[in-house]
């Protein structure tokens, strides 16, 4: 064998060894942050179970520890499918003050905090009123206007309506699935909103179980198994372009104003605003940073652009809004766990101040 074939080998050797002990420590510090090797990321079981129309909702009477470096709290599911009790309230007169109904996804779910540190609990003991915690994971906005219209419960009666809107809605609404999962899906046909996709499937644990038999070409069976394609994938181009000087914004559907994904959202708002005036209630939307939205930048206007789109629409349709951001970062501490990326006790805390002083500025409650 020639040198030089020794040296081609030698690399190759090497480069087996560097990508199966990047993969290992990958999945070590997997296993370190979350205790378990699972995607679940420390969460015993599954908590979200099939729903016809909305897709998933929590599995009634759960109780499921979520455990990882960050935290450790338990999940309990009320009987109407929902996290906590079925109402958050001080004892107070009913009459004396609206009762407030709050959607969302995992942000409003509670992701990572006790049921009593979270932004609809703290804004109960905040303003005194009841609040109807019905925050899902993973969910998106058509999925919200579809546990608010057709999914009974006490929440379809609130005097106040707060529409948590997180950054990532605009991509969760185009899709028909989402973590592995079927849901509905809205599409504007005709300038006319129609819902397909329903009744959804039965979920389902991934998407291969659910596809076409079929060979998965090299880059899914890769992609599938492998930690470190999975974090190259995601970070490399993002670090390199970073050090370039260029600010890559994970949400750049929020810049199209004429795309697909901003016309749906504008009319999943539209139809928002119309179910909430129809039950003679008011809507306030309440716009969610991702922590990328929040981090220094050499590109400050980059990282506002999902703001400046949501409020353009919510100002467009004569919505209330409120953006976060200002209040999540307006303190040293830290609003959002580091590696979870979900609030922290002190982040549920800003944001419902936040909200609790832009309802009292309204006029819609009274301290």
């Amino acid at each position: 064998m020639s040198t030089f074939a020794r040296r081609i080998l030698a690399l190759a050797f090497g480069c087996l060894i560097a990508i199966a002990l990047g993969e290992g420590l990958l999945r070590l510090g997997h296993f370190a942050l979350h205790g378990t090797t699972s995607d679940r990321g420390g969460i015993a079981a599954p908590i979200n179970g099939h729903h016809p129309l909305v897709g998933w909702l929590p599995i009634a009477g759960s109780d499921i520890r979520h455990h990882t470096t960050e935290f450790d709290v338990t999940y309990r599911v009320g009987p109407q499918r929902f996290r906590g009790l079925d109402a958050s309230t001080l004892d107070t007169d009913a009459t004396e003050q609206p009762t407030i109904t709050f959607l969302g996804d995992s942000f409003v779910f509670g992701q990572g905090v006790a049921s009593t540190e979270r932004v609809t609990e703290r804004l109960a003991a905040r303003l005194g009123v009841t609040v109807w915690n019905r925050g899902v994971q993973g969910t998106g906005t058509g999925q919200h206007l579809l546990i608010y219209t057709d999914v009974d419960g006490p929440h379809r009666h609130g005097d106040i309506v707060v529409l948590g809107l997180f950054a990532d809605a605009i991509r969760r609404h185009v899709a028909d699935r989402f973590a592995g999962r079927a849901k509905p899906r809205f599409r504007v046909r005709d300038n006319v909103l129609e819902l397909t996709g329903v009744p959804v499937p039965e979920t389902y644990e991934s998407l291969e179980e659910r596809a076409p038999v079929s060979t998965p070409s090299w880059k899914t069976r890769i992609q599938r198994h492998s930690r470190l394609y999975g974090a190259a994938r995601t970070h490399l181009r993002d670090g390199v372009l970073f050090i370039l000087g260029r600010d890559v914004d994970p949400y750049p559907e929020w810049n199209a104003a004429d795309s697909e994904a901003a016309g749906l959202m504008r009319a999943l708002l539209a139809e928002f605003a119309r179910s909430v005036r129809a039950a003679d209630a008011k809507l306030l939307v309440a716009l969610i940073p991702a922590p990328w939205h929040l981090a220094a930048t050499r590109h400050p206007e980059r990282r506002a652009a999902f703001q400046h789109a949501a409020l353009t629409i919510c100002e467009q349709l004569d919505i209330a809004a409120i953006d976060l951001t200002p209040a999540l970062r307006s303190s040293d501490a830290q609003a959002y766990f580091p590696v979870d990326g979900h609030w922290t006790p002190h982040g549920h805390a800003l944001a419902a101040e936040a909200i609790a002083a832009e309802l009292t500025r309204r006029g819609w409650v009274t301290r």
